[in-house]
C-alpha cells in the first residue's frame, strides 16, 4: 500500500501518520508511558510523551490533548541545571492540567570532585538560585502531589518543601522519598511533620538530621517506613509512635545512642507489622534497647545486621531481648536474618526452638557453628547429636526441634566440618528415593525417603574444594538441592 492511502472503517494503512480510531491510539500512548519506575519518566526527546509528539499533527494533537501521559516527570538525573529545568516541569504541569494528580522526581545531586563532607552554600549560588526556583514552581502544585522523590545535596535546599508540608500540607501524597548527598550528621537539625499528609503512606528518608516532631498527628495510613542513617534511637521511638499500622519497617543507626531512648515509655505495639529490618554501622548503636520495647504479632520477617559493632560484652542482654521479641513474634515469623551479633551458638538454638513455622534462615559469623547445624540436623529431643545421614539412611523418621518447615538456609562467612555441614544437607533435604548403594559403605535401607524440606543451601564462606563433589552432597543435588557454594565477598553487603 502506498502511504498516502487513507483511514476507512478503522484500517491502519501503511503511512505512521494515518491514524487508528482515537480510542485504540489513546490506550497504546498510555502504555508507551506506563511504569513504575519514576526514572523512567526522563524527558528525552526520543522517549515518550515527547517522541509521540514529533510523528505527526494528529500525534501531537492526540498526545498534547491526553493529561494522563504528562502526570510523571523525572529532572536532573543527566546532571541538568534545575534553573533550565523549570521550563520542562511547567511545560508537564500545563499539559496534565489542572486538576490530575502527579508524580515527581527532583534528582539534583550534582557531580562534585572534590566531594566534600559539608555542603558549602557559598559555593553553589547557581545551584541555591535554580533549586529555589524549582521548588517555588513545585510547591505551586503541592495540592496536586501523589509521588514526590527528592535528591538534592542538603536539606538546607529543602527546606521551603518542608515547611510546607508542615503548614499547606499536600493531602494526596502517598508517597514520599527524601535524600542528600552530603549527610552532614553534626550539622543543623531540620524537622518533618507529616500531620498534614493524611493520604502518606509511604516514606523513605534517606538522611541524617531529619526529625519527626514529636506531636505530629498519628499517620495513620502510612504502611511503610526507610529511614537510613538515624541518628537518635528516640527518633525512631517517635516515628513508631506516629505510624501505629506500619506493614514494612527499615531502619539503620547510625551514631543512634540508646539512652536517648524515653525511659517512661512502655512497650510499642505494631499490630501490622510483617516486615522489619534493622541495621547498625557505628559501635554506639546498638539497638537491642529498642527491640525490648517492640511488640509485634504479625511479623513474619525479621533481619537484623549489626555488622559486627555491638561488643560481645552486651551478648547475655542482647540475646535476652532477641528471644524475648521472639518469642512474642514466633507463631507467625517466617524468615529470620542473624547477622554480625554478639549472639553466641547456644543462645541462637533457645531462640530457634520456639520458631515452628520459619521457612528462611541467614546467619554469620561464630553464630555458626557445628554444635548449631547438628542441632538443626537433628531431633533433639531423641538420642543426642549423631549423624544426621546416618539416620536417615538408616530409615528413621526425622523429626526436627528446631525449624522443622525450613525450605532455605544461608551461611555466611562461617567455619565448621566438612562432615557437619554434609550431615546437616543431608538430613534437611528431601529425597524421594535412594540409591541401592550407600554412600557410607553398608546396604541401603529400604526406607521410602527424607522428610526434610530445604530446598535452598548457600555458602558464602571460603569454599571447601571437595564439598560439591561428597557424594551424599551430590545426592541431594539429584533429589532436588539448590546449593550455593561460593567465596565471601565484602564489599557485596556493605
Amino acid at each position: 500500500m502506498e502511504s498516502g492511502n487513507e483511514y476507512e472503517n478503522g484500517v491502519l494503512f501503511a503511512s505512521p501518520s494515518t491514524p487508528l480510531p482515537q480510542e485504540m491510539m489513546t490506550k497504546i500512548f498510555l502504555r508507551c508511558v506506563e511504569s513504575e519506575e519514576l526514572s523512567s519518566s526522563l524527558p528525552s526527546s526520543t522517549s515518550a510523551p515527547f517522541n509521540l509528539t514529533w510523528v505527526c499533527r494528529y500525534w501531537r494533537r492526540l498526545a498534547i490533548s491526553m493529561p494522563s501521559l504528562w502526570t510523571s516527570i523525572a529532572l536532573g538525573e543527566n546532571g541538568t541545571d534545575p534553573a533550565n529545568d523549570v521550563r520542562l516541569l511547567n511545560l508537564w504541569i500545563e499539559r496534565a492540567g489542572p486538576t490530575k494528580r502527579m508524580n515527581i522526581m527532583l534528582c539534583y545531586e550534582m557531580k562534585d570532585a572534590e566531594r566534600p563532607v559539608f555542603f558549602d552554600p557559598n559555593r553553589g549560588e547557581r545551584y541555591l538560585v535554580g533549586m529555589k526556583v524549582l521548588t517555588d514552581k513545585l510547591l505551586s502544585i503541592s495540592q496536586r502531589w501523589q509521588t514526590l522523590e527528592l535528591h538534592a545535596l542538603d536539606l538546607y535546599v529543602l527546606d521551603p518543601i518542608l515547611r510546607a508540608l508542615a503548614t499547606n500540607g499536600a493531602p494526596h501524597l502517598e508517597a514520599l522519598s527524601i535524600s542528600t548527598k552530603y549527610f552532614d550528621f553534626f550539622g543543623s537539625v531540620h524537622f518533618i511533620d507529616l500531620s498534614n499528609c493524611p493520604s502518606l503512606c509511604n516514606l523513605r528518608l534517606l538522611c541524617p538530621m531529619l526529625c519527626p516532631t514529636i506531636n505530629s498527628v498519628p499517620a495513620v495510613n502510612m504502611t511503610n517506613l526507610e529511614i537510613r542513617f538515624c541518628p537518635l534511637m528516640r527518633d525512631c521511638h517517635t516515628w513508631l509512635s506516629i505510624c501505629p499500622n506500619l506493614k514494612r519497617l527499615n531502619v539503620r543507626f547510625f551514631r543512634a545512642i540508646s539512652s536517648s531512648l524515653p525511659r517512661e515509655k512502655g512497650p510499642i505495639t505494631l499490630p501490622r507489622l510483617t516486615h522489619l529490618t534493622i541495621s547498625c554501622f557505628s559501635d554506639d548503636s546498638d539497638p537491642s534497647p529498642l527491640l525490648g520495647l517492640l511488640h509485634l504479632p504479625s511479623l513474619r520477617a525479621l533481619s537484623l545486621d549489626m555488622n559486627g559493632f555491638v561488643h560481645p560484652e552486651l551478648n547475655q542482654a542482647w540475646s535476652e531481648r532477641m528471644c524475648g521479641i521472639i518469642k512474642r513474634c514466633a507463631s507467625s515469623l517466617e524468615h529470620l536474618s542473624v547477622l554480625g551479633t554478639p549472639m553466641t551458638s547456644e543462645a541462637l538454638i533457645q531462640l530457634l526452638e520456639s520458631t515452628r513455622r520459619l521457612k528462611r534462615l541467614v546467619l554469620s559469623g561464630l553464630v555458626v557453628s557445628d554444635r548449631l547445624l547438628d542441632s538443626l540436623a537433628i531431633n533433639m529431643n531423641s538420642r543426642g547429636v549423631e549423624s544426621a545421614a546416618e539416620e536417615t539412611r538408616a530409615g528413621n523418621e526425622m523429626t526436627f526441634s528446631l525449624c522443622p518447615r525450613l525450605e532455605s538456609l544461608e551461611l555466611r562467612e562461617f567455619d565448621c566440618s566438612l562432615n557437619t555441614l554434609v550431615s546437616l544437607a543431608y538430613a534437611r533435604c528431601r529425597l524421594a528415593f535412594r540409591s541401592p548403594r550407600s554412600s557410607l559403605g553398608h546396604e541401603e535401607s529400604s526406607a521410602s525417603g527424607n522428610s526434610g524440606t530445604l530446598k535452598s543451601l548457600t555458602l558464602i564462606w571460603n569454599p571447601h574444594s571437595t564439598l560439591l563433589d561428597h557424594p551424599l552432597i551430590r545426592e541431594c543435588i539429584v533429589g532436588g538441592l539448590e546449593v550455593v557454594n561460593r567465596a565471601y565477598n565484602t564489599a557485596k553487603f556493605l
